[in-house]
């Protein structure tokens, strides 16, 4: 293998790994839904707006949540809660940051390249501007892309929220009811 074929698998190894976590989709937990979990809640008497926060649990008819706008654990009917979503990961926008930055640069490099003179000193060949500014504004749109990341959400099926169990009350040695609490 020569020199510059090795190169050139080595830049495009590099790239690749740098590209790769852009483009791949985020990976899906699993659909159990687990106290910590962050969620989405949107309920039925508004449809549009969406309460975040981390799932407690499921006790009877109602969702426990620590919501993020108040701070607090709130009770939600689960008769009310028309979807439920849990954070599934997060995704960034490499290939959309490549393409604007591209074309950004694409666009300076040949404004940059109709304004070049041969009798310049420091002449350069306009392909070479406009090669030069598509590179480095992909590149860096790619960069800025990869940075802004987006969240993915993914629904759980309301059937499959976890109720806690109903506390049993305790039963006397000899006797087949509850214990008095006054006893």
């Amino acid at each position: 293998m020569s020199g510059e074929v090795r190169r050139l698998a080595i830049c495009g190894t590099l790239v690749g790994l740098w590209l790769g976590p852009g483009i791949l989709p985020a990976q899906e937990a699993g659909s159990e839904l687990r106290p910590g979990d962050r969620i989405r809640v949107y309920r039925v008497t508004e449809p549009t707006r969406a309460m975040t926060g981390k799932f407690v649990t499921r006790d009877g008819a109602d969702l426990q949540m620590v919501s993020d706008s108040a701070g607090a654990a709130i009770r939600i009917p689960f008769a009310e809660v028309r979807r439920l979503e849990r954070l599934a990961g997060t995704h960034g926008h490499t290939l959309v940051g490549l393409g604007i930055g591209a074309g950004i640069g694409l666009s300076l490099g040949v404004a940059g390249a109709a304004g070049e003179k041969q009798s310049d000193f420091f002449y350069v060949s306009p392909g070479a501007v406009v090669a030069g500014s598509l590179l480095f504004g992909g590149a860096a749109g790619a960069l800025v892309g990869t940075l802004v990341r987006s969240d993915e959400w993914a629904e759980v099926p309301l059937a499959t929220v976890p109720s806690a169990p109903q506390p049993v009350p305790p039963v006397a040695p000899d006797s087949t009811g509850p214990i008095a609490a006054e006893r």
